[in-house]
């Protein structure tokens, strides 16, 4: 997560992409999409949250955080 915080700051202060090919770029973003909208989903299914219900068998966390944290790990390995 730090890499991408960091990323988006020399990103948008210098005004240069740092791999300057567009597919990097939209891996990248991919990247970027892929953990917000994993911690969305890990901040809903905390306990007490809104998707939190222990006796269902969808369990947000485990269905969405994990395959979407890989997906941003896979995207990143590629940038």
């Amino acid at each position: 997560m730090l890499f991408l915080g960091l990323g988006s700051i020399i990103w948008v202060r210098t005004g240069e992409i740092m791999q300057g090919n567009v597919g990097t770029v939209l891996l990248w973003i991919a990247a970027v999409v892929c953990i917000i909208a994993a911690t969305i989903f890990w901040a809903l299914s905390q306990t007490g949250g809104p998707m939190c219900d222990p006796k269902s068998a969808f369990q947000p966390h485990g269905l969405l955080w994990h395959p979407l944290a890989g997906a941003m790990t896979v995207l990143l390995y590629f940038y």
